[in-house]
């Protein structure tokens, strides 16, 4: 039995953005902490964008996070028995729970030295993350039955 995996538009669409938006704030709160200085009344000092940069994508991150719980209870379950696309799916998972970790641990941990490795380790997963997503929907997409096949009019699938 053929089962649809995707996710419906709306929530699809809603998914992507926010996203997107992690994406972008997460790689311009990056380049602003660590390559952008203003000249400031008393020296060099923070960009002034760099903090509300890191309010926006951690508001994006608290949307994220209920994303993923809602896909961990509709679509992976169903997903990991109809056995496509699990290791792209363990992939990203996995990937997004590192993310999940990386930023928790920058939230908490005080020493610089160790919040500089996590930041980088953060960052490289979080620049990943949307090519392993598009591995993902490609994959799933390929492994996903027509319409025809669906309504159980056209050919059974091959095993």
């Amino acid at each position: 039995m053929w089962v649809r995996l995707h996710l419906k538009h709306g929530l699809r669409r809603a998914l992507y953005t926010v996203l997107a938006l992690a994406w972008s704030s997460g790689i311009s709160f990056y380049l602003l902490s660590r390559f952008v200085t203003i000249e400031g009344e008393f020296g060099p000092q923070k960009h002034p964008w760099q903090y509300p940069v890191l309010q926006l994508h951690g508001a994006c991150a608290f949307l994220l996070l209920m994303s993923a719980g809602a896909l961990l209870l509709n679509h992976i379950p169903v997903a990991w028995r109809t056995a496509r696309s699990r290791v792209s799916g363990l992939l990203l998972t996995s990937l997004v729970a590192t993310m999940v970790l990386s930023a928790w641990c920058l939230y908490y941990v005080g020493d610089d030295e160790v919040r500089g490795w996590l930041a980088n380790g953060h960052a490289a997963c979080g620049v990943t993350l949307p090519l392993l997503l598009a591995w993902h929907v490609i994959v799933g997409r390929r492994h996903a039955p027509s319409r025809s096949q669906e309504r159980g009019t056209g050919p059974a699938p091959k095993s």
